[in-house]
C-alpha cells in the first residue's frame, strides 16, 4: 500500500538532478511513490554524502523540497504569500531555470512511452532497474543529440509543500541574496557562482 501515492496510483520515487540541458546528473530511486520527497532527499546519496554541488554553487529545487545550506546547498522558491516584488521575480526566474527538469522528465517519458505511459510490468525491486537504465539511455541520446523534444511540460502546482520544514535564517539570507541578484537591473553582472545552477 506504501506505493500508493497521493494521485491513488502506484509508482516508484525518481529523485534526478540534471544540468542545464536536462542531462542527468545524479538519480536516487525505489522509494515508493507515498513518500514525500524532502524524505527521499535526506536518504540519497547526494545529501548524505554532500556529494554535489562544489563550493559556490547551488542546486535549484521544487517548492516539495527545503530550502538548505547544510549539508548541500538547495534553493527553492520563496512561499505563498510573497513579501515583495524581488521575491516574485526570483520566483518567476527560479520556475522558469527549474522547469529544465520537468523537460527532461517529459523526454524521458517520450522517449520510452512504451514503459512509462503505462504501469511498468515489472516486479517492483527491479522497476529502479529499468528506470536507471532508461536515466542512463536518455544521456546516450541527449549527449548524440537524438533526442525528441517533447512539449513543454508544466510543473505540477498541486505538489504538496513539507509544512514539518522550516527554513533557518541562514538559508533564508542565502535565497534573499540570490533573490536580489536575479532582481539586479543588469543579470550579466551575476557572480559566475551565481549563474551556475543545477536543478531538482
Amino acid at each position: 500500500m506504501c506505493y500508493l501515492n497521493r494521485k491513488l496510483f502506484y509508482s516508484i520515487q525518481l529523485q534526478a538532478l540534471c544540468d542545464h540541458q536536462g542531462k542527468y546528473l545524479d538519480i536516487f530511486v525505489g522509494f515508493p511513490g507515498s513518500v514525500h520527497d524532502s524524505r527521499v532527499l535526506r536518504n540519497s546519496p547526494i545529501y548524505l554524502k554532500a556529494l554535489y554541488p562544489p563550493e559556490g554553487y547551488h542546486i535549484l529545487g521544487n517548492g516539495g523540497y527545503p530550502c538548505l545550506i547544510q549539508l548541500i546547498s538547495l534553493v527553492t522558491p520563496f512561499r505563498e504569500p510573497l513579501q515583495n516584488e524581488v521575491q516574485r521575480h526570483f520566483n518567476h526566474h527560479h520556475a522558469k531555470a527549474q522547469s529544465i527538469v520537468e523537460r527532461s522528465f517529459g523526454s524521458l517519458k517520450t522517449q520510452w512511452r512504451s514503459l512509462f505511459f503505462k504501469a511498468l510490468e515489472v516486479k517492483p525491486e527491479f522497476a529502479p532497474e529499468v528506470i536507471t537504465c532508461c536515466t542512463i539511455l536518455h544521456n546516450i541520446c541527449l549527449t548524440n543529440g537524438d533526442i525528441m523534444e517533447p512539449e513543454e511540460v508544466q510543473p505540477d502546482e498541486d505538489d504538496p509543500v513539507d509544512q514539518h520544514v522550516r527554513d533557518s535564517q541562514n538559508e533564508d539570507q542565502t535565497r534573499d541574496r540570490l533573490a536580489a541578484v536575479v532582481s539586479a537591473p543588469n543579470s550579466d553582472d551575476f557572480p559566475p557562482a551565481l549563474r551556475q545552477h543545477d536543478y531538482l
